[in-house]
């Protein structure tokens, strides 16, 4: 039997269910903490991760930004970010499952899995930060 096909949009998936797990068990007080006086709060560190997704969906797919909203600062609520994570997720994961059907995708000039590998570990690298401090 040949191995199953994971395709990009599974990897972000995955990538997305990870930070989702280190989001849900903080407490309130955990997510107000800002590591540093010029830091961002972890609230504020995941509304981030939020938010340069949608910087990334306005270049290369401008109709998804309709059903999203960008995370002001302000240690936003954890229902809050869970959605919004989960929301700009999704959207990532329809834009590569086109890309992937297609091979292009806009401000890709490398491709597809060149623009994922880089999205995947500079996510991780902010996420286990905002947890380590």
């Amino acid at each position: 039997m040949p191995a199953p096909r994971y395709t990009l949009a599974d990897t972000w998936h995955l990538n997305n269910r990870v930070n989702l797990m280190l989001l849900d068990p903080l407490t309130p007080e955990q997510l107000a903490h800002v590591p540093s006086p010029r830091a961002r709060s972890i609230a504020d560190q995941f509304a981030h991760l939020h938010n340069a997704r949608l910087m990334w969906l306005e270049v290369q797919s401008p109709e998804a930004l309709k059903s999203l909203n960008k995370i002001e600062k302000g240690s936003p609520a954890k229902p809050a970010l869970h959605a919004a994570l989960e929301a700009s997720a999704e959207a990532f994961a329809q834009l590569f499952d086109t890309a992937e059907r297609s091979g292009k995708m806009k401000a890709a000039k490398r491709g597809v899995n060149v623009f994922s590998d880089t999205r995947l570990p500079m996510r991780r690298t902010r996420a286990g930060r905002s947890l380590c401090t």
